[in-house]
């Protein structure tokens, strides 16, 4: 079952009972399972992530937005070739009084990125944390500081349910305003949020492994944001 394909993946095993070839034409095997974009899981799983924290976040924070735009830039020169400079550009959340600060907004862009490609290969997972924390920061940081007059921080997660030391350190303010809020122990809210969030990617990531890619059909709706709220504040209150 999931818990035998998670072992699977955790230990870089070929889980049992996988197609021979993909929809796509392509060879199938975890590393082609996590990075085929047919059926839509790619996507799936970056926005399972990204809504779950916008609803933690919605829990202790003021004025969270989902996809907030970037003002367009009037004038301003970015230092870093990369940098993003399009009209429209938006980002994953943004929310205000997250690091303290009042009135100042915060910016986080999600990536959870696939540790097994050819591309990571001989890196160790410290080194693609740093590679993808990196890349997400040249795009986006400079912008945000410059025209938004915020703060931007990277979410990096890998398929495997782990994080970068930036997503931990979020993790770790995020459990302690719930802690303040709800008055419960932060060891014990820190603990739960990991869980929940390695729980949230692990699944997202068997769902690519599993899941039936056709041109015909395409993976169901998520839950709503209400329904997932209800389910989370249940959970939390239960602790």
């Amino acid at each position: 079952g999931a818990f035998r394909d998670a072992v699977c993946i955790r230990y870089g095993w070929r889980p049992p009972d996988l197609p021979s070839s993909c929809v796509c034409g392509h060879a199938f095997s975890v590393d082609h399972a996590l990075s085929c974009t047919y059926g839509g899981f790619h996507t799936l799983r970056h926005n399972n992530v990204r809504d779950l924290l916008v609803s933690l976040l919605k829990d202790v924070c003021p004025n969270v937005c989902r996809e907030p735009s970037l003002q367009p830039l009037s004038g301003e020169r970015l230092f870093h070739r990369s940098a993003c400079t399009e009209d429209g550009a938006r980002l994953d959340i943004a929310v205000e009084e997250f690091w303290g600060y009042q009135g100042r907004r915060s910016f986080f862009d999600v990536r959870v990125f696939n540790p097994l490609t050819p591309t990571y290969r001989g890196q160790s997972l410290a080194s693609c944390y740093k590679r993808n924390e990196e890349d997400k920061k040249r795009k986006y940081d400079e912008r945000v500081r410059e025209v938004e007059h915020g703060c931007f921080a990277p979410l990096v997660f890998s398929a495997a349910g782990g994080f970068a030391p930036i997503a931990g350190a979020f993790i770790k303010r995020l459990a302690l305003l719930h802690a303040e809020r709800l008055g419960k122990q932060y060891n014990t809210l820190l603990y739960f949020l990991r869980c929940e969030i390695s729980f949230s990617l692990i699944k997202s990531t068997i769902r690519c492994l599993r899941g039936s890619r056709s041109s015909y059909s395409s993976p169901p709706s998520q839950p709503c944001l209400e329904d997932m709220s209800r389910i989370i504040s249940d959970a939390r209150l239960s602790i």
